[in-house]
């Protein structure tokens, strides 16, 4: 296809064709001048979305001006950008976001016997040429972004909305997508439905069963776009890290894959979205190698992200869990879970809130109703658990066992804590809601305050109250419950001035990284050990997608109260094969009344002593065509790692060592490999197949 000069695509639009390296895009207007937003696009002359849809953006003010209309002003074409220069024109929007003391909407009160244009604004679409490379695949193709400047109308948030499709038509095409509420890998038949959207999967009847409707990039939203048909590659990533809180949505019978990006900053008069870059490669590949590729686009989307803040990679390190929630003490888990944990050969545990909560504290309303231990009330270990000298000595048991202590923290206090006692945030600690005054704690609003991290004395009193307790108790790692919605994505009216946390989020567990401190996150991406519940689609079968992640459970961002659990994962050879793919299996202290390690046998505990042995050396994965191992290089490309699942005979190249019986096997043309064994490779050239270096 090689689209030129104009086309009609529909009664009222017309369509003007300009060029973007090697990608051509159809800007859309109409008679009136008015832009209706970008058309189709192609890159080296294939359809990259159907058109049908356009590329345009939404937006509304919090001072109540809603966009009502984009007037082409002109088309600036350079050989490196083309800039289409547009006028906003805002209109009152029927209800304001701000709210009353009630929190009631504030509804317009212009004359309401005539259209009122209020305001007006400048917006520009930024197109560029774009290129990106993932080991040694190269892709190529355009950037996007908007523009927004206005003397007198700051915005927040901009909606961009899109479809993107490989050859126009999302029929036959496979998406890749790790989001925490939706299924991860679906391909596109006629009448499939697919959302990202979190829903309440178990009670899709209910009066509103969305819980959370967009999720937020980089904090349980895959933070880029993968799509594939045949050879074809499409992907959109993005040039860093926003709050960009996504949706894609696939309906039967359409074209398109909808794509609503809410790119969402502190309130200003010059806003602009992320850019975005939609490329496409057409090497010839197998399935296999387009879920290498995935994996690979993931690894350096994390690292990306880490490297803009200075944060370290937390290494996926299985824990085994119990939560008491109630009555119970530090000593508690001397009973069964450090015992069952070392029986086992794990090397961490993950335990119930150990610091004051609304537990400890028969808070929010002592005598009458008390939440659980979920909800903080104070950073500081509670006496009631053991203090610090209790779980100092909890820690030296673990440390002599070689088991790492994690247990919960949060930007969160109970209503009734001594921060929080007070009805009005006089010291902005806490995130304000639309009316400015109430304080926000999600769908915990009637026990708990979500902190604002954005306040530099709030953030000082997290960083200091976690060193201090590292420093007296001994204990240095945190699980941050929830999060993607309590750390990550709120946005605080405080002032009546939206501001977002997300940056100063990261920036404290950033200093907290650099005093010693790790961290698992309740959430998807890369900021934490992953430690986030999932649909049971993210199951054994797919344990390749369930990359850095749990296996699914159906615990999504609410509990369901009836936990899913593949009796699969109790078998050895599975534990095997989801560690091989760096798959959290989810270990539980007890089932049936049974402790752990009264139901693994050696298979189990082998699988966890080779993982923990190679952790270190496993950089980049290599899916084998077979499905009957898993390749690893570390990251200096001198030592390969193969987890074998099947009994067979196949030649590998240089030194060769059986880490599962600690020797080294005698050089020759092939070996006898076992099932369930791990052996490492030195070589000046590691493979990346082992079927085609047997073959070699």
């Amino acid at each position: 296809m090689n689209p030129t000069g104009e086309k009609k695509i529909s009664a009222t639009s017309t369509g003007t064709w300009v060029d973007v390296g090697c990608a051509r895009v159809e800007l859309l207007s109409r008679d009136d001048n008015t832009f209706a937003g970008i058309g189709r696009i192609t890159i080296h002359d294939r359809l990259v979305r159907s058109g049908r849809l356009p590329i345009t953006i939404r937006t509304t003010s919090y001072s109540g001006h809603i966009l009502a209309e984009l007037q082409l002003v002109d088309v600036e074409q350079k050989s490196d950008e083309v800039r289409v220069r547009l006028d906003a024109i805002f209109e009152n929007a029927p209800t304001k976001m701000m709210r009353d003391h009630s929190f009631d909407p504030i509804h317009d009160t212009s004359d309401w016997d005539e259209k009122t244009l209020e305001k007006r604004g400048e917006i520009a679409l930024v197109l560029r040429p774009a290129q990106d490379d993932f080991e040694g695949i190269g892709f190529e193709g355009l950037a996007y972004h908007w523009e927004y400047n206005s003397s007198d109308l700051p915005l927040f948030y901009l909606i961009d909305q899109a479809s993107w499709e490989i050859d126009g038509d999302v029929n036959g095409a496979t998406m890749v997508s790790q989001s925490s509420c939706s299924d991860p890998l679906v391909t596109i038949e006629p009448d499939t439905a697919w959302t990202t959207e979190g829903l309440m999967h178990w009670d899709l009847d209910a009066p509103n069963p969305v819980m959370t409707h967009n999720l937020p990039r980089w904090a349980s939203h895959q933070a880029f776009d993968f799509q594939y048909k045949g050879n074809v590659t499409l992907i959109g990533v993005y040039e860093r890290v926003g709050l960009i809180r996504s949706l894609l949505k696939r309906e039967p019978g359409c074209a398109e894959l909808k794509c609503f990006d809410k790119h969402i900053d502190d309130e200003t008069g010059t806003f602009a979205t992320v850019p975005k870059k939609i490329l496409i490669n057409t090497e010839a590949k197998t399935v296999t190698d387009q879920r290498n590729l995935w994996t690979w686009i993931m690894d350096e989307v994390h690292k990306r992200a880490r490297g803009e803040f200075g944060l370290r990679e937390e290494p996926m390190v299985p824990m085994v869990s119990h939560n008491y929630w109630r009555n119970f003490t530090v000593d508690t888990y001397d009973k069964d879970l450090l015992p069952a944990t070392e029986a086992i050969g794990a090397r961490a545990v993950y335990l119930d809130h150990l610091k004051k909560s609304a537990m400890t504290d028969n808070t929010p309303h002592p005598g009458k109703f008390s939440w659980n231990m979920c909800c903080s009330h104070e950073y500081e270990i509670a006496p009631e658990l053991g203090g610090n000298e209790g779980v100092r000595r909890l820690i030296d048991k673990a440390s002599k066992r070689n088991i790492r202590v994690m247990s919960w923290t949060n930007n969160e206090q109970a209503l009734s804590s001594p921060l929080n006692s007070v009805e009005h945030d006089k010291k902005s600690w806490y995130i304000l809601m639309e009316d400015t005054r109430l304080k926000y704690g999600g769908a915990y609003s009637s026990v708990m305050s979500f902190m604002n991290t954005a306040n530099d004395d709030m953030r000082s009193y997290f960083i200091d109250s976690h060193k201090k307790i590292k420093d007296e108790s001994g204990l240095d790692a945190f699980m941050f419950d929830s999060f993607y919605n309590m750390g990550f994505m709120p946005v605080s009216y405080a002032n009546g001035k939206p501001h977002t946390i997300w940056r100063q989020t990261l920036q404290m567990i950033k200093e907290l990284q650099d005093a010693g401190i790790k961290f698992c996150i309740e959430s998807f991406g890369p900021f934490g050990q992953v430690m986030h519940g999932c649909p049971r689609s993210y199951s054994i079968d797919r344990a390749w997608v369930v990359y850095k992640i749990c296996l699914g459970n159906d615990y999504t961002t609410v509990p369901t109260g009836k936990a899913y659990d593949d009796p699969r994962a109790a078998e050895g050879a599975a534990i095997y094969y989801l560690l091989a793919h760096m798959t959290h299996p989810v270990m539980q202290l007890f089932k049936d009344d049974k402790r752990i390690d009264e139901r693994w046998g050696e298979v189990h505990r082998q699988a966890m002593d080779d993982y923990h042995e190679v952790l270190p050396k496993l950089s980049r994965r290599f899916l084998q065509e077979d499905d009957q191992g898993v390749l690893w290089h570390d990251a200096d490309k001198t030592c390969a790692t193969l987890f074998n699942f099947v009994d067979r005979e196949l030649a590998l190249p240089g030194r060769v060592y059986d880490l599962t019986e600690r020797r080294e096997l005698p050089g020759g043309k092939a070996y006898d490999l076992k099932s369930c064994h791990t052996y490492t490779i030195e070589h000046d050239v590691l493979p990346v197949s082992v079927l085609e270096s047997a073959n070699a």
